[in-house]
């Protein structure tokens, strides 16, 4: 016979179902759509501009690269899929140096029907590029 499992088990890396079960049934809709959630690319030489998958309507509110290579004068940029810029380009020249963007364009934050891309500056450019964004 197993013992009764907690309601969040570290080891499982995640929660159960009943916590899930617990958070579906006390949180409000105007609670769900107010948490943050991240979606994540990693651009890699040569590998062009990369797609995140984050839902229409959607607004962005931040964006990070964490270098993975060094390449002088590496930059990444978010973008919309139609090229228009939503953050400044971050800085990706020094690896492992986790660089923030500077501004987030409020005209082009909200995803549209085109998506969001992460542009690579230069061709040998690479790291991980995170957004952070609500629902």
């Amino acid at each position: 016979m197993s013992e009764h499992q907690s309601a969040y088990d570290a080891s499982q890396g995640s929660p159960n179902l009943e916590v899930l079960q617990y958070l579906q049934d006390n949180m409000t809709a105007t609670d769900i759509a107010a948490l943050k959630r991240f979606a994540t690319v990693s651009i890699s030489p040569s590998g062009g501009n990369q797609t995140f998958t984050i839902p229409v309507g959607a607004k962005i509110i931040d964006a990070k690269v964490i270098c993975t290579g060094a390449n002088s004068g590496g930059t990444v940029q978010i973008k919309t899929g139609g090229a228009s810029a939503i953050s400044d380009a971050m800085i990706c020249a020094v690896d492992k140096i986790v660089v923030r963007a500077g501004a987030i364009d409020d005209a082009y934050n909200v995803v549209g029907s085109t998506g969001v891309i992460a542009v690579p500056g230069q061709v040998d450019d690479t790291g991980d590029v995170y957004i952070t964004y609500t629902k």
